[in-house]
């Protein structure tokens, strides 16, 4: 007897889906597809938009603690932020730490609706932003959270730990006190970097001086510390 008419069919299709499949999970293995997340290994070489940013990269290599005034949009927080990614690809740093004065919450994460990385997301939306950028989208963002490659923490919770091998951005300074500015400068560890970004005309304190005024008087003059002001014509 003749084999059946369809077998011959059925066997190719068979073949066919197998080698499909085959050549689906080569591709995942190489990094393909949904499965395999994309990941950055190296550091990237950071493209400067103005040349005060420039500046600003400049200085933060070269010194311990590094002031940014100026408005919104300047690039005042993504050049640290992207610095701090690379030093940490790079092995020079271990950890990104942000943090930045909370009002909202009084300090708190706790009150806000979500998980972790919600509230998180939530309470520092703008630096996340640029890190789901800079790393290549949300997974690795929270990889990197969940590892504690970055930290992010009100400013209560940051001022009683020691951080070393980290580079330290701390948002909103001109909304500190002087005793909270203070007490993160003076908890800055070994081999760190701490860079301190604001904008006197949002400050929320109306009268007295704000943390960020009070260390840039004391600290005017000494080795390690750099300023550097930006102005609306670094708004890109």
């Amino acid at each position: 007897m003749g084999r059946p008419v369809n077998q011959g069919y059925s066997n190719k299709a068979e073949r066919r889906e197998s080698a499909r499949k085959e050549r689906h999970n080569k591709k995942q293995k190489s990094g393909y597809g949904e499965v395999v997340p994309f990941q950055r290994s190296q550091p990237k070489p950071i493209q400067y938009l103005t040349e005060r940013q420039r500046i600003f990269g400049s200085l933060i290599l070269a010194n311990d603690c590094t002031f940014a005034m100026g408005v919104a949009g300047s690039g005042k927080s993504h050049v640290p932020l992207a610095l701090g990614v690379n030093a940490i690809l790079a092995g020079d740093a271990k950890h990104l730490i942000l943090t930045k004065p909370s009002f909202e919450v009084d300090e708190e994460l706790g009150i806000l609706p979500g998980g972790i990385m919600e509230k998180l997301e939530q309470q520092f939306k703008p630096m996340f932003v640029i890190l789901k950028k800079l790393l290549g989208g949300q997974s690795q963002l929270e990889s990197w959270v969940k590892s504690e490659k970055i930290i992010a923490e009100p400013l209560g919770s940051v001022v009683g730990n020691t951080y070393d091998d980290a580079y330290i951005v701390i948002d909103e300074a001109q909304n500190t006190t002087p005793n909270q500015m203070k007490a993160i400068l003076t908890r800055t560890g070994q081999r760190s970097k701490v860079i301190v970004c604001g904008d006197v005309k949002e400050q929320r304190y109306k009268s007295g001086c704000n943390g960020m005024d009070d260390a840039l008087w004391r600290l005017q003059g000494e080795t390690g510390v750099a300023v550097v002001e930006f102005t609306e014509d670094d708004i890109v």
